[in-house]
């Protein structure tokens, strides 16, 4: 419905001109996830290629994507909004992901929000949300307001990983690599997705997730926050 709406809208320049303001009154959090949800799930690299990559934000999706087809990756997209768009399609392709340590990932993208991430949204949400904190212990422990915490849980970034690969509660992925193994992984994927064989693995946007700079209160409060993270990727906590 989004998608539709907004070919609607860009058809019409003063609809257009005033859905951009209203547009602008949104927070940050609001425009961000629309934004995020009116792009096609399916994007040309994968379509060409005939695959699915679930690109887990802060879970070297930049890394694997520029290795292999030296492109772009894809959007922040869940699968069950490819399942949704193209089921046929869905069916044919090969479906990956990469997924983290959700304590590593976290930090990882503090780090990278704090620094400004990768365009307006992300600046904007970090002088918002971020910029009034001390440092990421201060951070994890304003997570323990209820609102505040739903707030940041609905930022890309801060999304727990199942909300990316789950369809009703199941896992509809060919393959799931953990970021901490690609380097022994890395000649699998290229075999499996046919790619050129004297790819090589990059690192991209690289921050250390170095858990030394949290307190045992904030790592026991992360534990809970991802617990559900924790068991279902198999991650010890």
């Amino acid at each position: 419905m989004i998608k539709f709406l907004k070919k609607k809208v860009k058809s019409n320049k003063f609809i257009s001109a005033c859905s951009r303001k209203l547009y602008g009154i949104f927070p940050v959090v609001k425009k961000e996830t629309m934004a995020r949800k009116s792009n096609y799930a399916y994007s040309k690299l994968e379509s060409d290629n005939g695959f699915i990559f679930i690109h887990i934000p802060k879970c070297a999706g930049n890394a694997i994507i520029n290795s292999l087809f030296f492109s772009k990756p894809t959007g922040h997209v869940c699968i069950s909004e490819y399942y949704c768009e193209d089921r046929e399609r869905f069916s044919s392709s090969y479906k990956f992901t990469i997924v983290r340590n959700p304590i590593t990932r976290f930090i990882s993208a503090y780090d990278y929000l704090v620094k400004g991430g990768m365009g307006t949204y992300d600046i904007e949400f970090r002088d918002k949300y971020l910029k009034e904190f001390d440092d990421i212990n201060e951070f994890i422990l304003a997570l323990g307001s209820k609102r505040f915490r739903k707030i940041i849980l609905t930022w890309t970034h801060f999304i727990p990983q199942h909300k990316f690969i789950l369809i009703g509660g199941q896992i509809y992925l060919d393959d799931i690599y953990k970021q901490e193994e690609l380097d022994a992984n890395f000649n699998r994927i290229v075999e499996r997705l046919g790619a050129r064989s004297e790819c090589r693995l990059k690192y991209i946007n690289t921050t250390s997730g170095d858990k030394d700079r949290l307190s045992e209160k904030s790592l026991s409060f992360l534990r809970e926050l991802y617990k559900y993270d924790f068991e279902l990727l198999d991650y010890e906590n």
